[in-house]
């Protein structure tokens, strides 16, 4: 854990140290590990941090177990579930064979993966994971950065993916934490809305004219975040769009 990452990290662990009692419990400990972006996303890496907590042996985390030992480890096992994925990912991209990506590269495979983080947190995580990338790919008017230069090799590309999903993932929380206070959702309608949230706020801001969004629009955005099969008859659409008016 990097020392920028501390007071971060203190902030969240406090947050769910409902108690003030400095430790969190295991339930506690996975909500803390989620907000920090180090969220399962399917069962196998569920079953795994679940099995990491239980090895910890430990009922109760310090914030010191939590910055020394719980969130690398956890951030290893879940680098060791996406290791075969990302070998391929990358042997797809390097396509000159050079053992090395480029930024651009690196953004197609992160696409991949279901990861769309913006262009300053790729740049600042690639500044931080990779020695001299600033220097080498900085272009000659000190601002712009060089997208098709060779920049990493797997070893340093799997910590940059890892980092900036970590970091995407938080930015998502903080947009959704920010969505719900501002329309007042209750427990059960975050739940419902728990992966799509985000998307649909976006998928608003796109459509919406005056405060509205067109019926036909509707469909498109249900069409995106999966609420209908992309593969819809268009007549079907349009008498479905009939109907509800």
């Amino acid at each position: 854990v990097q020392e920028s990452d501390v007071e971060h990290i203190r902030r969240v662990f406090d947050m769910y140290d409902r108690d003030g009692s400095d430790t969190l419990d295991q339930a506690e400990l996975r909500g803390c590990l989620a907000k920090l972006g180090l969220r399962a996303k399917n069962q196998e890496e569920r079953n795994e941090i679940q099995m990491l907590m239980r090895d910890w042996g430990c009922l109760e985390f310090r914030f010191e177990d939590l910055v020394t030992g719980v969130i690398p480890i956890v951030r290893w096992k879940l680098s060791e579930l996406q290791e075969k994925r990302l070998r391929d990912l990358f042997a797809h991209g390097d396509l000159d064979e050079s053992g090395q990506l480029s930024v651009g590269e690196l953004l197609r495979a992160l696409h991949s993966l279901g990861t769309f983080p913006d262009q300053e947190l790729v740049e600042e995580c690639i500044f931080d994971q990779v020695p001299g990338a600033r220097k080498d790919l900085i272009a000659l008017d000190g601002v712009s950065v060089i997208m098709d230069k060779d920049i990493m090799d797997f070893p340093y590309f799997r910590r940059v993916v890892r980092r900036l999903q970590e970091r995407t993932e938080v930015a998502r929380i903080k947009r959704f934490d920010s969505i719900v206070r501002k329309q007042k959702l209750d427990a059960e309608m975050q739940e419902l809305w728990e992966h799509d949230l985000v998307e649909l706020a976006d998928m608003y801001d796109i459509y919406n004219v005056d405060g509205m969004v067109k019926l036909e629009n509707s469909i498109i955005i249900a069409k995106e975040l999966g609420h209908l099969p992309k593969s819809s008859n268009p007549e079907s659409l349009n008498d479905f769009v009939h109907d509800m008016r």
